[in-house]
């Protein structure tokens, strides 16, 4: 049997440097937030602090996930960093 499998595009983002820090910074301390697929072809966000997870109330688009995703890495940085 012949199964195919659909590929869902992204798109593409290029976060800030204060965005990267935050990213990495966020990750070498136990907070990972990253994009969930959704069947109708959107993504929701997903933020993992120290096995605690939560899913974004809302779906997110190619054109802005990762735009999304990043702010938040930023969020918890600017919140957490001390």
């Amino acid at each position: 049997m012949k199964t195919s499998s659909k590929q869902w595009k992204m798109g593409t983002y290029m976060p800030t440097k204060h965005e990267y820090a935050a990213s990495k910074w966020c990750m070498n301390n136990n907070i990972t937030i990253y994009p969930v697929a959704d069947i109708s072809g959107k993504w929701y966000i997903e933020i993992n602090i120290s096995g605690k997870k939560n899913k974004s109330p809302s779906l997110y688009g190619k054109d802005i996930i990762w735009k999304q995703l990043h702010e938040y890495y930023a969020y918890y940085y600017d919140k957490y960093k001390k």
